[in-house]
């Protein structure tokens, strides 16, 4: 089920409104992304994704106007995805995914920033969106899912000093056990949990980052502080009667015979604190309606993500699988 979710999610965000390409030939521009000025020079990388694995196939350097083409081998398959990716400054950044077939109507443009080496976590990013997905767990406690929307930079991409230097972290709760990484978001390898809190160890562009993760709680009550300012907050509460405070009331909907509530909030300040606190006896059956509101749950937070910057709506976009 997770594997699963995981991949419906990854065809959510990574792929969403995947444009066909000319049969024979990818070509586009490298543009920067502060004036939409074009990048000569640049390293561009040409990606074949397949139903079971992503490869490089061949690269070249973008001309003088920041153009470059690549001819198509031939797909081996129908649901094969093209993509072209630059590196610029250490930093691969990919173009839209597109199916081999008609001529796209959109250019083709990958979009690159200057690079800035960081010795600490930056202390004003902020988060587009928290969601939570909160169900009743084996001992009494909670199986908890969270999706984090990392906004980036406006005009360039953050790159730790280090490794194991953290470019964003947050806390988790007190009572957390069993922190683990879901597929979905940034790579297994970029987030660690250490000392209690969620380390975001990769480079962070203004495209921003997706973390996704679980973790249980042995305590009937749930405190969690938001330590970020975050555009928009959404809790869903599956199977159980709770209370929610640091939360507004938004409506429900039912899963099956089990009762889904959503609670959500917008602009929320750092230092605000969400309390769940079981109301009533659960009315859930197995632990299978967690993976089921965790996959469901992630769907909508990629069909419902959006933040504003510079008051304008952004769209997160997922790389493909590595290479």
């Amino acid at each position: 089920m997770i594997r699963r979710s995981a991949a419906l999610l990854l065809l959510a965000t990574g792929f969403a409104g995947v444009e066909p390409v000319d049969a024979q030939t990818l070509a586009g521009r490298v543009v920067h992304g502060s004036d939409a000025s074009t990048v000569a020079g640049a390293r561009v990388e040409l990606h074949r994704v397949t139903a079971t694995e992503g490869s490089v196939i061949d690269s070249t350097l973008s001309a003088r106007d920041g153009s470059f083409s690549f001819q198509l081998p031939e797909a081996s398959g129908g649901g094969d995805l093209w993509l072209a990716a630059a590196r610029v400054q250490g930093v691969l950044y990919f173009g839209p995914a597109r199916h081999a077939g008609q001529g796209a109507d959109e250019p083709y443009e990958i979009t690159v920033y200057d690079s800035l080496t960081v010795q600490a976590p930056p202390g004003d990013l902020r988060v587009g969106m928290r969601h939570l997905v909160i169900t009743r767990g084996q001992f009494g406690g909670f199986d908890v899912a969270e999706v984090i929307d990392v906004l980036g930079p406006e005009d360039r991409t953050l790159v730790p000093v280090a490794d194991s230097l953290p470019i964003w972290t947050t806390s988790l709760p007190a009572s957390a056990v069993g922190p683990r990484v879901l597929e979905g978001g940034v790579p297994t390898q970029a987030v660690a949990f250490a000392a209690g809190r969620v380390e975001l160890r990769s480079m962070l562009s203004p495209i921003g980052a997706r973390l996704t993760y679980v973790y249980t709680t042995r305590a009937t009550e749930l405190e969690l502080d938001i330590e970020h300012p975050t555009d928009r907050l959404e809790v869903v509460i599956a199977g159980m009667d709770a209370e929610v405070t640091g939360a507004t009331p938004a409506g429900t909907s039912t899963m099956g015979s089990e009762m889904v509530s959503r609670y959500e909030a917008t602009a929320v300040a750092a230092g605000t604190r969400i309390r769940v606190a079981v109301a009533g006896v659960p009315r859930v059956g197995g632990r299978a309606l967690v993976w089921v509101a965790v996959g469901a749950a992630l769907l909508l937070a990629a069909a419902a993500l959006w933040w504003t910057g510079n008051g304008e709506r952004r769209r997160l976009r997922v790389p493909p699988p590595a290479a």
